[in-house]
């Protein structure tokens, strides 16, 4: 999951309450690493920071990421939010 905006600080209190929540839904088995910068941390004039959830089954994740999804775009302003299920490179 990686969340953007031209604010460093917006991008990064973002990540960092979508990790709360993410770890608030989730069972105990299931890991949260980050939030971190990307590894290029700016691109185009938008910083980035990232996460990644690391589980074998989750059966309520599907649901609580269409959730923060939901709620992100609700209140959006410049704030992006992307999901990667199946990522295969960290920028």
């Amino acid at each position: 999951m990686t969340a953007s905006d031209v604010e460093e600080r917006v991008a990064a209190a973002a990540i960092h309450q979508i990790a709360a929540q993410l770890q608030a839904g989730m069972s105990q088995s299931s890991i949260v690493l980050g939030p971190t910068p990307s590894a290029i941390a700016r691109v185009n004039k938008r910083y980035y920071y990232q996460l990644v959830i690391k589980y074998k089954q989750e059966p309520q994740l599907s649901a609580l990421l269409f959730n923060l999804l939901n709620q992100a775009q609700k209140n959006r302003k410049g704030l992006q939010i992307a999901i990667d299920n199946n990522p295969m490179s960290f920028m």
